[in-house]
């Protein structure tokens, strides 16, 4: 499956072992344990990009947990566990490759003030 990003250096984050996850909404439950990744800087299927899309790397989705951000309380819940700390909060977001949870936070604000989706972590990676 494709799993393309959009925000420069996420590929070498990603290489380097910083970024270890990414939060995705999944409303169809398509990311599952086992399932082959194609990391991709950009969409190969936007033929109209400003800078063309690349594959960088394979690897395979270890595991796929629920995650909910409340981006008015500083809390998340991944699974059953809540990182409400500001060393977890922003463990969590150097994981997503965001300098702090104060960057994350920016990046996931929308109007509700809450974050629904999957954290999806992979293994086995091969970078091109």
């Amino acid at each position: 499956m494709l799993l393309t990003f959009s925000k420069p250096n996420f590929d070498e984050l990603i290489k380097a072992n910083i970024k270890q996850h990414t939060i995705r909404v999944d409303k169809n439950n398509r990311w599952q344990a086992g399932k082959a990744i194609q990391f991709w800087f950009g969409n190969p299927r936007n033929v109209n990009a400003k800078v063309k899309p690349f594959q960088f790397g394979i690897g395979t989705c270890s595991h796929v947990e629920k995650i909910e951000i409340n981006l008015q309380r500083d809390t998340v819940l991944i699974g059953s566990r809540t990182i409400n700390t500001t060393s977890e909060l922003n463990t969590l977001a150097v994981k997503d490759g965001f300098a702090d949870w104060h960057q994350m936070k920016a990046f996931f604000a929308n109007e509700t003030g809450m974050f629904y989706g999957k954290i999806i972590y992979w293994q086995n990676c091969t970078w091109l």
